[in-house]
């Protein structure tokens, strides 16, 4: 069967701005989209938080809920649909987090989840952004995050069928720590670089010495053992090498390093270089860096207005430096 990208909504706009971008992943690699709704169930519902009538009848409202959002998912995907894009739908009940996790671990067809970093009004009312959070700490598959500005969102709401603006990916920034685990992201970079023309910045940050992300990684860096002009130059050779590589297939490349506190450079450098996507590994365990891109990627999460897409290194693919 055909790739599929999944993406969860809760009945807002706010958890709609990630479908612009998915259909943007979709062409660049041939997939399908498939869209779900989790609704409540007796269990859930009590724990939810916001306020419910006392005198409404549980059962009724869930009943009300699971036939909304049906009608949602078959409304939004009648407009998203193209004639090249597939867009499958998918109600589920449960715990949103725990539900979109599990129907992506169990389909053997999604390759890649698409989801708005926060949503909180519509049908459900999920609070998206610890969702999102749950989501990202355990998904099985890449994961693209869209950030929705409260400015932004106040304009969405209520709900249109659906939010759908032109996103194109010029420049693409991709962090790299010096690590094979970190140059997994390459294969996803370098397929939207290709689809798109677009240009890729490789960028990488040589921590300070003092940086407290150091101590909080419990790893010590490189530059306690040799001079720190020295790290420098093996991030400088290190990005040109992998640039020179994928210049080799025809892409266009540029590399950005510089000392620093890393996921505030990243962000930086996103911004600095009007970056449309960034798209990162979400761990790396050696190279000259040792540190950044675990916790470093929930950081610049938080911090930047971007799209991030996380490619989850896997030990298998990584041969070590």
């Amino acid at each position: 069967m055909k790739r599929q990208i999944l993406i969860p909504l809760d009945g807002s706009s706010r958890a709609e701005a990630a479908i612009p971008h998915a259909l943007q992943l979709a062409q660049a690699s041939a997939s399908d989209l498939h869209l779900v709704r989790v609704v409540t169930t007796a269990t859930v519902a009590p724990s939810l938080a916001w306020p419910m009538p006392a005198a409404i009848n549980l059962e009724q409202w869930i009943a009300a809920d699971r036939e909304a959002a049906k009608n949602y998912l078959t409304t939004l995907a009648q407009q998203v649909q193209t004639s090249a894009i597939a867009v499958h739908t998918t109600l589920l009940e449960g715990d949103p987090a725990t539900s979109i996790l599990a129907f992506a671990q169990e389909t053997p067809t999604i390759c890649e989840i698409a989801m708005a970093t926060h949503g909180r009004s519509g049908v459900s009312r999920w609070v998206f952004g610890s969702v999102a959070e749950k989501v990202l700490h355990a998904t099985p598959v890449p994961l693209l995050l869209v950030r929705v500005n409260d400015s932004l969102a106040t304009e969405l709401d209520p709900p249109k069928y659906p939010l759908l603006h032109d996103v194109s990916y010029q420049t693409i920034v991709v962090p790299l720590d010096g690590s094979d685990f970190g140059e997994q992201a390459l294969a996803t970079a370098r397929v939207l670089a290709d689809h798109y023309q677009a240009e890729l910045v490789l960028a990488s940050v040589v921590p300070y010495l003092d940086d407290i992300g150091l101590g909080e990684s419990g790893v010590v860096p490189l530059w306690t053992i040799t001079d720190q002009q020295t790290v420098r130059d093996h991030a400088a050779a290190y990005l040109k090498e992998v640039a020179t590589r994928l210049a080799e297939g025809g892409l266009r490349v540029r590399t950005r390093w510089v000392d620093g506190p890393p996921a505030e450079m990243i962000t930086t450098i996103a911004q600095e270089e009007n970056a449309d996507l960034i798209v990162m590994s979400t761990h790396g365990r050696s190279g000259f860096s040792r540190l950044w891109l675990g916790s470093v990627a929930t950081k610049i999460i938080r911090h930047t207005s971007l799209p991030v897409l996380l490619i989850r290194a896997q030990q298998e693919l990584a041969t070590g430096r």
